[in-house]
């Protein structure tokens, strides 16, 4: 039987939809999440999300945001689900910024992101001369952990993720099957055997996962 290792602790509906197509699944957090003790302001104009972790920081907070800007289908419902009015969402940072420097080049920013955001969105919008201020609410540290066996495939969900998996464990045969191009771009640097999700949720990493291992097994 092929078996699958989360790199994150999924819901039970989500576990279910591994473990009904017959496969074995193996889950753990290879990231722990803080939220950081910092002043937010009370209202601002236009918010950039990339991360629900993000989401989550600032969940009870009660920030009053206009306009809201968000990386993901995940992070969208999260933030959604605040009251929060999302005026623009993309699958990946860098189409977002793109959108933002078409569509909002003279608007004022404020990006809620974590220690290890990404470059791409900040550089982008640099470059572009929009003013961007980052607010840290929360960090990302790795749960280095050594499995003593093999997987067929490897669910990955963040380039951390995939740093902390490999941190203690060597590529095999497994897929490693990303929620997105980052995620991918940060696998490439231990394996080729690389699978990308077609959406940026995680039921979209398992169906792309059970696709992968349905061709083999």
């Amino acid at each position: 039987m092929a078996s699958i290792l989360s790199t994150k602790i999924l819901t039970r509906s989500q576990r279910e939809l591994v473990l009904n197509t017959g496969f074995g699944l193996v889950e753990y957090n290879a990231i722990n999440i803080s939220f950081t003790k910092v002043s937010l302001p009370k209202r601002i104009e236009n918010g950039i999300f990339t991360s629900q972790n993000a989401v989550a920081a600032i969940k009870d907070k009660n920030i009053e945001i206009e306009r809201v800007f968000c990386v993901g289908q995940n992070t969208r419902k999260a933030l959604e689900n605040l009251g929060y009015n999302v005026m623009l969402h993309a699958e990946h940072a860098r189409a977002l910024g793109q959108k933002i420097t078409t569509q909002y080049p003279e608007a004022t920013f404020t990006f809620f992101c974590g220690n290890k955001r990404r470059d791409a969105l900040p550089e982008l919008l640099h470059k572009h001369n929009i003013n961007l201020t980052e607010i840290e609410v929360y960090k990302t540290s790795l749960n280095i952990k050594e499995f003593q066996r093999t997987f067929n495939a490897i669910m990955c969900f963040s380039p951390s993720g995939v740093q902390s998996y490999f941190g203690a464990n060597k590529p095999q045969k497994e897929t490693i099957v990303c929620i997105g191009n980052t995620t991918a771009t940060a696998a490439k640097l231990y394996t080729d055997q690389i699978a990308i999700a077609n959406t940026t949720s995680i039921e979209s990493v398992i169906a792309k996962t059970v696709k992968v291992l349905n061709k083999t097994f």
